[in-house]
């Protein structure tokens, strides 16, 4: 079966909930939309801003968006995002990038058509003008400079919407805004969280002239790497000796460090004078929130930045799947009994080769990319996470830990598949990177949890075994893992898992064929492919299980020993009317290419049961 890609299509943030702390804000959260539009031309900046707030938090909601755009929310908040309060800006911006997150594709497309663009772009080119200048803190947001967080709020609106809407880009090629986003990654060294704007660049690549495209992407690159190449434990020892040098236990993630308050017990905090105790905890308090809050922004910076590298390798795919309708090339009975054609076993493959340019390869080859992203695959620090796991402050610091390395298995699979060998090096380091990448797996799988870990790993798995396979260079997988792997691997719920785990068994299993003394673990494989493919949820699963048998049962005396115990050829016959029964019944459920790709595996269904046979005569 062919192999599906990952890409980060969409790249949006998460929708942000704004929760202030302020006497007259509780009200405004109850009141219906409109109420709220109405508070959003109120002569006090206060109340306007916590309207904003208080839509902002309306907005988490998908279903509230089409309430509150029939309301003309667009035209009522876009305005604000001139206001000449920055607090208001901000908000103003926040709920209109939850509006974006919340409404998906369509809703950004409307929210173009009403020329939310023309006030956003000048906002930015005011934010551009402002950027380096001495400000007053914005309230709130723990003495950041006001620009640069109402700059964080209007370019990840300008992504949104980018990443929606053709007319957006239009405008942003109209009116230049590219020198801005440059100014973002300028600022990378105090404001981590601004240079995320590079994903922003990327997405928006056709509309850099031609010849500064190089410039700009060498740029990018060099962005990329800096922010992958942050060690996060010694960024945290860091930063915490910088805000506390006289006592840093205050930010070492112990069991007395303070835990989350509800925003009930906020509010309803009597006020009183303070104990010198209680002065000395909440200053370590707050520097363990500024401390958090700075590592998970570069956390989420480097999995933005693995996210626009797997983008740039998969940069020429179409983002819809097409479903037409298809047919059959002829009656089903010709189909399962009548074709002539020939079964040829270890037949090349045709594969689209993926599209990935000279320049790109060689700039991210140049900034050791490929081993900056190895590194990140790798497990967090076990004592580290032990410490950090004793206190729920920092339990979103294990989670994106997580989903940094998640993200880097999946670029790394992107990096195997256009770069091969040239990413990652000769034979001892892809054997090594085969070992690590199993233990990786196999680790996960008697956890039984993280799905979207496995997909990652056991794809970069597969992209790694065919290179292997493609250079003659052994896979140092052994019969036990391999038959463990079709145990575990094929009984997990996700369809994209089971795929990869074929992939792999099909590429492991072509090599035992062809070797000794491995027709037991031939057996356990042939077994486990024939309950997949009789009995998978996924038709496209089930192919991928069939295409399977024919890569490791087509040719070598073990595999056909191996076949003849298990009775394989004569459960395929048995099998190859109800599969295409199946995929005339559920033909309308799959993409054009999956059916594409299914009406070749029923060919070479039949194909290799008449070669099976013939042989055996």
């Amino acid at each position: 079966m062919g192999k599906s890609k990952k890409k980060f299509r969409r790249l949006q943030s998460s929708p942000i909930a704004r929760n202030q702390e302020v006497e007259d804000a509780g009200d405004l959260e109850v009141l219906p939309a409109t109420s709220l539009l109405e508070r959003l031309q109120s002569p006090s900046a206060d109340t306007r801003e916590f309207a904003c707030a208080s839509l902002s938090n309306l907005l988490l909601n998908s279903l509230e968006v089409p309430k509150v755009l029939r309301a003309d929310a667009v035209r009522c908040l876009a305005p604000l995002l001139l206001d000449e309060s920055a607090g208001v800006q901000e908000a103003a911006a926040g709920a209109l990038r939850n509006m974006s997150v919340s409404g998906g594709v369509n809703v950004c497309e409307i929210m173009v058509q009403q020329d939310v663009m023309t006030p956003l772009v000048a906002l930015l080119r005011q934010c551009s003008t402002n950027f380096g200048l001495t400000e007053e803190p914005l309230k709130g947001n723990r003495g950041k400079n006001s620009t640069e967080v109402v700059a964080f709020e209007a370019i990840h609106l300008l992504w949104n919407l980018c990443e929606c809407s053709p007319l957006a880009v239009a405008v942003f090629n109209k009116e230049c805004l590219f020198p801005l986003l440059l100014q973002c990654l300028i600022l990378h060294d105090r404001n981590i969280e601004l240079s995320i704007a590079a994903g922003t660049l990327w997405n928006l690549q056709d509309a850099f002239p031609a010849h500064s495209r190089a410039e700009a992407l060498i740029a990018m690159i060099r962005v990329l790497g800096t922010i992958i190449d942050v060690d996060v434990k010694e960024e945290l020892h860091r930063l915490s000796a910088e805000k506390m040098e006289t006592q840093p236990e205050a930010t070492t993630p112990t069991k007395s460090s303070k835990q989350p308050k509800s925003q009930s017990q906020i509010k309803n905090k009597p006020q009183q004078s303070e104990t010198g105790v209680e002065m000395v905890q909440r200053q370590k308090d707050n520097i363990v929130d500024t401390v958090l809050e700075q590592i998970m922004a570069i956390l989420l910076a480097q999995q933005t930045a693995l996210e626009v590298i797997v983008n740039m390798c998969y940069q020429d795919e179409s983002s819809e799947e097409d479903k037409d309708d298809w047919e059959t090339e002829g009656p089903l009975d010709d189909l399962v009994f009548g074709h002539s054609d020939i079964y040829c076993p270890n037949s090349d493959v045709q594969l689209t080769p993926l599209c990935f340019s000279a320049e790109v390869h060689n700039v991210i080859v140049n900034h050791d990319i490929p081993h900056k992203v190895l590194k990140k695959t790798t497990n967090p620090d076990r004592q580290y996470l032990e410490l950090c796991r004793q206190n729920t402050v920092w339990d979103p610091l294990i989670a994106k830990l997580r989903c940094v390395q998640c993200r880097a298995l999946t670029c790394l699979d992107a990096i195997i598949a256009v770069l091969g060998i040239w990413g990652i090096g000769e034979e001892k380091g892809l054997q090594d990177l085969a070992q690590h990448l199993s233990s990786l797996a196999f680790d996960q799988f008697e956890l039984k949890k993280d799905e979207s870990f496995l997909e990652a790993v056991t794809g970069s798995i597969r992209s790694l075994l065919h290179l292997l396979a493609d250079r003659n260079i052994p896979e140092c997988m052994t019969p036990e893992q391999l038959l463990f792997l079709c145990n575990e691997g094929l009984k997990c719920e996700s369809a994209d898992v089971r795929r990869n785990v074929l992939a792999i068994m099909g590429v492991v299993g072509n090599k035992l064929a062809q070797m000794e003394n491995t027709m037991e673990t031939l057996k356990g494989m042939g077994n486990c492919l024939l309950q997949t493919a009789q009995q998978d949820a996924s038709l496209v699963v089930a192919g991928a299980a069939l295409d399977t048998i024919f890569d490791v049962f087509g040719e070598g005396a073990e595999a056909d020993k191996a076949a003849n115990e298990i009775g394989l050829v004569l459960a395929l016959r048995n099998l190859a009317p109800s599969f295409m029964s199946m995929m005339q019944e559920h033909k309308r459920s799959y993409s054009r290419d999956e059916v594409s790709v299914l009406q070749d595996v029923a060919t070479n269904l039949l194909r290799f049961i008449r070669y099976k046979e013939q042989a055996a005569v």
